[in-house]
């Protein structure tokens, strides 16, 4: 029995033996053996020159010092190494990655719009006038305290001007030509006034009314280059005189400032004739004349004869004379500008015109609608009878007729 083991085990042992052989030649890459106990080595390979190649070979093997000429590269998997796994198919494509997209712009910044321009700023107030401040009742009347006829104090200045409630205060005019006047009462004249040789001052009229003027040359004779007469109304008036040369409803000569004055009455005198001024020299502006003017020659509803300024008056008068005959002017050296004129214009030998007998000075913006008569069409006309100064916008819609 024990003889049959010792068989069986030996018999074993060499198919063990026999397995194990090509297992372990294969896996150290020799070639199989020929039989047991006549295993040999391979022949030593040739010495390879450094960096070439064994010309007796037939192999391209590079040269490994410890390895035999056979020991050439094996393509199996070495114990260990699994070797690149055969895929058992592609992976799940799962396509390629989306690139990331494009950042979307950053948003326009909300549109502010245009800011608005600084409004223009209100120009600043005029400053009060603590001088002379207004009269609510006389807005015509920038220069005095609301109660100006109240004041207790009269010194004549333009504060304390002096105050005139009857025709014996007219007698101050006459006292004190270079000072500040107001009147403050409606006065009637009667009989003769003497007129007021010179005025250097200034008559505030206030709106109030002297009626029943009557002399021989105007309420002044002359007003200087400073004296200023406003906001006066002369009715009734009678100026007359054959014997003088020259007559005014206001004055006889002015070469100051008439502003807002009305006249209305007659004037007659040789000439120059005016219904406010005989002969302007000044300024006659925002002033009417209404009753009739009469003389020579340079006869004229504001002015017999102007060389100074007539701006925006009214005329509504019957004028007449000998020659140089208008309703505005009788003759214009100066400038006469807004005019308005009706009535009549006779002259008895020439020179006759709607605004002006004789012009050499500037006529602008005017109109007349008064009927001029002639008894010489050469020197008669709508606007003027005779111009060699400049006409501008003007113009004459009454008739020219015989006489």
């Amino acid at each position: 029995m024990t003889k049959k083991l010792s068989l069986l085990l030996a018999a074993l042992l060499l198919i063990m033996a026999c397995f194990a052989q090509p297992a372990l030649a294969g896996a150290k890459g020799h070639a199989p053996a020929k039989a047991a106990g006549n295993q040999t080595h391979a022949p030593a390979a040739k010495p390879v020159p450094h960096g070439g190649h064994d010309q007796g070979s037939h192999h391209d093997a590079k040269h490994d010092p410890g390895k035999s000429h056979n020991d050439v590269k094996d393509d199996r998997p070495k114990p260990g190494n699994p070797g690149k796994p055969n895929p058992s198919g592609k992976p799940d494509n799962s396509g390629k990655p989306h690139p990331p997209g494009n950042p979307n712009p950053p948003g326009k910044p909300d549109n502010p719009g245009k800011p608005h321009p600084p409004g223009k700023p209100n120009p600043p107030g005029k400053p009060d006038n603590p001088g002379k401040p207004g009269n609510p009742n006389h807005p015509d009347n920038p220069g005095q305290p609301a109660n100006v006829c109240a004041n207790t104090v009269q010194n004549g200045s333009e504060q304390s001007p002096w105050l005139i409630f009857t025709t014996a205060d007219l007698g101050l005019l006459h006292d004190h030509p270079d000072d500040w006047f107001v009147l403050c009462a409606d006065l009637a004249l009667s009989g003769h006034w003497s007129s007021v040789a010179t005025f250097s001052g200034t008559l505030d009229g206030n709106n109030h009314t002297i009626a029943n003027l009557s002399n021989s040359y105007g309420f002044f004779k002359t007003i200087e280059q400073t004296g200023v007469v406003k906001n006066l109304k002369l009715v009734n008036a009678s100026i007359s005189n054959l014997s003088y040369a020259s007559a005014g409803g206001v004055a006889l000569t002015n070469y100051g400032i008439i502003e807002h004055v009305e006249f209305s009455g007659h004037v007659g005198s040789r000439g120059p004739v005016g219904g406010i001024a005989g002969t302007n020299f000044g300024i006659i502006r925002d002033s009417k004349m209404q009753g009739s003017v009469s003389g020579d020659g340079g006869i004229g509803g504001i002015a017999g004869g102007n060389g100074g300024q007539i701006s925006n008056v009214r005329v509504d008068a019957a004028i007449s004379g000998a020659l140089d005959v208008g309703s505005i002017a009788g003759s214009n050296s100066g400038t006469i500008q807004q005019a308005l004129a009706y009535g009549t214009v006779t002259s008895h030998y020439g020179y006759a015109g709607g605004i002006t007998g004789k012009n050499s000075g500037t006529i602008s913006d005017s109109t007349s609608y008064s009927t001029v008569y002639y008894t010489n069409y050469m020197f008669a006309g709508p606007v003027y009878g005779t111009n060699t100064g400049t006409v501008t916008n003007s113009y004459g819609y009454g008739q020219v007729l015989p006489k």
